[in-house]
């Protein structure tokens, strides 16, 4: 579980967690462990704060900008093609 999240995997760990709960409990919190996996503000270093908020940031971007898109008048005009297309495959 440790090395999962040690890169970036917790949700491959919070499910190792929950699948070995029982053999995990005797040796240590499994609910604490699995609280802190889902935390994302239990980050400690700096460097990892700014990168989440810069990812937060950019990722309200890229919403901003597919809302945009899709509210355009070409969107919207060549949905019709785009249902077309899906219906005879690619």
């Amino acid at each position: 579980m440790i090395i999962y999240e040690l890169h970036g995997l917790n949700d491959i760990a919070l499910d190792t967690a929950q699948r070995f709960k029982d053999k995990l409990g005797i040796r240590l919190d499994v609910n604490k462990a699995m609280e802190l996996l889902v935390d994302v503000d239990c980050l400690t270093s700096d460097e990892a704060k700014l990168e989440l908020r810069n990812l937060r940031i950019t990722n309200a971007d890229l919403f901003s900008q597919l809302q945009s898109m899709r509210s355009s008048k070409s969107w919207r005009m060549t949905a019709p093609l785009r249902t077309v297309r899906s219906l005879f495959g690619h």
